[in-house]
C-alpha cells in the first residue's frame, strides 16, 4: 500500500490515448502517496523510457503498434531474465495461454 511520503513513478505503455488518460484519471483519485506518470505510445519508446528512467510499475498494453506485450516483456527483462520492476499487462483480447506466458516472462 502506498505511503504518503513517497512518490511512485509509473510508466504507461499504450498506443490508445483515451486508455492512457483513463489510467491517469484513476490514479489521480484520492490515494496515499503521489504518482508521477510517464507515457509511451509504442514498445520501442517504452523500452527507451525504461532504459532512461526508474519506474516502480509499468502498465503495459498487450497490442502495441510495433510489438506485442510479450515481446516487450522479453526485451525489458534483465540479463537474468527477471523483470526489474512490476509490470502489469493490460488487455481485453488475451486468453489464458497469453496470461500464463506473460507471467512466465515476469508480468504480475
Amino acid at each position: 500500500m502506498p505511503t504518503a511520503d513517497r512518490t511512485y513513478r509509473l510508466l504507461i505503455v499504450d498506443d490508445d490515448a483515451p486508455d492512457r488518460r483513463l489510467y491517469g484519471t484513476l490514479l489521480g483519485e484520492p490515494a496515499r502517496g503521489d504518482f508521477q506518470i510517464a507515457e509511451a505510445t509504442n514498445g520501442e519508446s517504452g523500452l527507451a523510457a525504461l532504459r532512461d528512467g526508474t519506474f516502480d510499475c509499468v502498465l503495459l498494453d498487450f497490442n502495441l503498434p510495433d510489438m506485442t506485450g510479450l515481446e516487450f516483456l522479453t526485451r525489458a527483462a534483465g540479463d537474468d531474465g527477471e523483470q526489474p520492476r512490476a509490470i502489469v499487462l493490460v488487455t481485453g483480447q488475451g486468453n489464458e495461454a497469453v496470461a500464463v506466458e506473460a507471467m512466465k516472462r515476469g508480468a504480475r
